[in-house]
């Protein structure tokens, strides 16, 4: 296989803003790709980044993979006639594309990086990196910083209420003593402008004056003054001892256990409390018990529980869960457990319920059923045997090919005949007893003696040989249907025969046959 060098040229770069009331997060990006002289014609696959000056440091990437300027993972796929082709970076309506956020542009110094590649080839950096000019530091425009409108850059009337969203002015905002009763339109603040218990009354020598003020909430004296209230309208005072009693009519039963209840017209009765009632009875036990009381000493419980002699019983608290010798036979019945409780139970025995008369199969003696009641009634040997699998279409015949199992699926890739190599393959379901064909598109070139390996979500396809010796390869997922090519950036060299495993989040190659 001949290997092309291509060629890239980056041309021109057009960085257009869309003129519109909100400042979007997209750059209208336009270049032009030349391989080997002649302009690219068709689908190229590009990967995107933002850096700094000495590429160092990625500030943002197609699909936020890129760190320190290195290459993307994904690629964008983008049609790319007689060499020009255009894409909106940061539009996330396409695959593998992230926004681009405002904060990019706090840095003084962005320069746009691009990788390329024909599909074929390999991806490609293009060189030099694009400095961005003033047209994506209007992105900023949709993000000020707080603290950045001073009052120095505010003309005078420039901030009419119009322009002012509700809430935007906090009481973080304003000065204090900057609001004055000049500031404040007639009946502007009432009962709903103020929170509860948001008004404070600071009294002086004393507070005066007359007429009726409503006030919602709370009214709190912030110091020694003096508050006078006239008697009337259902308010009382007592001179003598200086109390105020509120509402009309009130009762002033002095019974024992009595109550002052409020009737539904708003008057004071006294009712008073029977026997009948528990009473929760703070502080040490009552000397004499009284049926029906229930008493905390602070450490203790206690009840009465005899009408004829009543006598206090300390109830017990424990945390201790119950054992078998607290729990009467028969005590727990199908009505006292919650709906699974019994499956859950068996589960956690490795146990599952079965109807009444049904038979338990076990591959081994098990002391455990006989536990739980089961009785063996004999036993039996089950068959050995291959099963033909023959439904939808299977991968034409090949050798050398590689085989993965996913947890649900085979997945068979690539190979030979002895006269041609592959690079499809197909995916076996034996749930189903179906195969289902891979996808070609963008898969790694035909060969065979290579490797592969599953990471959980896709399979990967690494070095082996046609003609010659890779050290590419591709990701699977079955998912979707679909190929992502391997970076060859730090690859180990082309190799074929070599032994490949996953770690859990990486794919360690080792040895090989190599040219």
């Amino acid at each position: 296989m001949k290997t092309h060098l291509i060629l890239l040229a980056f041309i021109t770069l057009s960085l257009v803003p869309a003129l519109c009331a909100q400042v979007p997060q997209l750059i209208n990006y336009q270049g032009r790709v030349v391989a080997n002289g002649t302009n690219f014609d068709g689908t190229g696959q590009f990967k995107f980044a933002l850096v700094d000056a000495t590429g160092g440091t990625t500030y943002w990437s197609n699909d936020g993979s890129s760190t320190a300027g290195s290459e993307p993972t994904t690629t964008i796929a983008i049609t790319v006639s007689k060499g020009l082709y255009s894409v909106l970076l940061g539009d996330a309506t396409q695959p593998h594309m992230t926004i681009v956020p405002a904060t990019v542009f706090t840095h003084a110094d962005v320069h746009l990086r691009i990788w390329f590649s024909d599909g074929t080839n390999g991806s490609q950096l293009l060189s030099p990196d694009k400095r961005i000019a003033a047209v994506g530091y209007a992105l900023m425009a949709d993000s000020v910083s707080d603290g950045a409108i001073t009052t120095a850059k505010v003309a005078a009337g420039a901030i009419t209420t119009p322009a002012l969203a509700d809430g935007a002015v906090t009481s973080a905002k304003l000065a204090p003593g900057v609001v004055q009763t000049s500031n404040l339109a007639a009946a502007a603040v009432g009962n709903a402008q103020l929170a509860n218990p948001a008004l404070t009354v600071t009294a002086g020598s004393g507070l005066s004056g007359g007429g009726l003020v409503a006030l919602g909430g709370s009214i709190t004296l912030g110091n020694s003054g003096v508050l006078s209230i006239t008697a009337g309208g259902g308010i009382t005072t007592d001179a003598s001892t200086g109390s105020l009693t509120l509402g009309s009519t009130a009762t002033s039963a002095n019974t024992p256990a009595a109550i002052v209840a409020r009737d539904a017209s708003g008057n004071f009765a006294a009712g008073t409390i029977t026997a009948a009632l528990l009473k929760l009875q703070p502080g040490v036990p009552l000397v004499t018990p009284v049926l029906g009381a229930v008493e905390f000493d602070g450490t203790n419980l206690f009840v009465t529980n005899n009408n004829a002699s009543p006598t206090r019983k300390t109830v017990a608290f424990t945390d201790t869960p119950l054992v078998n010798a607290q729990i009467a036979d028969g005590a727990i019945t199908s009505a006292k457990l919650e709906a699974g409780a019994a499956a859950a139970n068996l589960s956690a025995t490795g146990l599952s319920g079965v109807p009444s008369g049904a038979l338990v199969l076990s591959a081994t003696e098990s002391a455990v059923l006989v536990g739980a009641g089961y009785v063996r009634i004999g036993g039996t040997l089950a068959p050995i045997e291959w099963q033909q699998r023959v439904n939808g279409t299977p991968p034409s015949v090949r050798h050398r090919h590689t085989a993965i199992w996913t947890g649900g699926e085979m997945i068979i890739w690539g190979g030979t005949n002895a006269i041609i190599y592959f690079n499809d393959g197909g995916r076996f379901n034996p749930t189903a007893n179906s195969w289902t064909t891979i996808s070609t598109t963008g898969a790694p070139t035909a060969r065979n003696r290579h490797t592969a390996v599953w990471t959980g979500s896709e399979m990967i396809i690494c070095g082996g040989e046609n003609s010659n010796y890779t050290n590419t390869g591709g990701r699977y997922n079955p998912a979707t249907n679909t190929w992502t090519e391997l970076s060859t950036a730090g690859a180990p060299t082309a190799r074929s025969g070599h032994t490949a495993v996953w770690t859990g989040s990486e794919m360690i190659i080792w040895g090989g046959e190599v040219r």
